[in-house]
């Protein structure tokens, strides 16, 4: 039940690896050693960069894992979903394939998902290929200036809701950490921008600065107006 470590060399580029026993859906009733099984998979979750999901494709409408993928995305990690065991079916869609997966967990739409056999070696070199490629966009900063010019011209194409009448106004906005991408935007009334618009901006985010496939954290803060301050003493 302890992670598996392994490293890997592929293209100059070194891979530390570990396979872990998962996560069950039913947690409640654990025994306390597969307890400490769940803590270990979620600590080697939160220590790793990118998490591999392996799904059989014989089951993995059943087997879909809805409290693991909740958990990856709530740790903002870089999830790629594997399709194994391809070799054992004649025929399949891989179009039909992941948009069950995408309507099965919206959170993670648009997530790469490849199809491989491990035993027949099928696909390895895809999805090794493709996690080179994606990386990048895990490592990526976006230029403040180019952030908040994205921000005005979206959010005077599409504001806000009105707070009590009052205009919610998104004055700034940052990155402020790569592995995984973080932005934050400050504004006058953060507790009043509804959970639609946030993800209403970060759809918008991922898409005008090409992160997706890739999880990425928005957070609101209170800005500090100094003329505001003033105007009270």
């Amino acid at each position: 039940r302890d992670p598996v470590e392994t490293e890997i060399l592929w293209k100059s580029l070194n891979f530390k690896i570990f396979d872990t026993a998962g996560i069950s859906e039913n947690s409640k009733n654990l025994k306390k050693i597969e307890k400490m099984s769940v803590f270990e998979t979620k600590r080697k979750i939160r220590l790793s960069e990118i998490i591999i999901l392996i799904l059989d494709i014989n089951n993995y409408f059943e087997k879909f894992n809805y409290k693991l993928i909740k958990f990856i995305v709530e740790e903002s990690r870089f999830l790629i979903v594997v399709i194994n065991k391809i070799d054992t079916i004649n025929e399949f869609s891989e179009k039909f394939i992941k948009k069950k997966i995408y309507e099965l967990s919206p959170q993670i739409k648009n997530t790469p998902i490849f199809f491989i056999s491990a035993e027949k070696k099928i696909g390895l070199n895809k999805l090794m290929n493709g996690i080179i490629k994606f990386l990048p966009l895990w490592n990526k900063r976006i230029d403040t200036n180019k952030l908040n010019l994205w921000l005005k011209k979206l959010t005077l194409k599409t504001p806000p809701s009105l707070h009590n009448g009052k205009e919610v106004k998104l004055k700034f906005i940052t990155q402020i950490n790569i592995r995984p991408p973080k932005f934050i935007i400050f504004t006058n009334f953060p507790k009043a921008v509804k959970e639609s618009y946030k993800r209403f901006l970060v759809n918008d985010l991922k898409k005008t600065f090409n992160f997706d496939g890739i999880v990425i954290t928005l957070n609101l803060s209170k800005s500090n107006n100094p003329y505001e301050f003033k105007k009270n003493n």
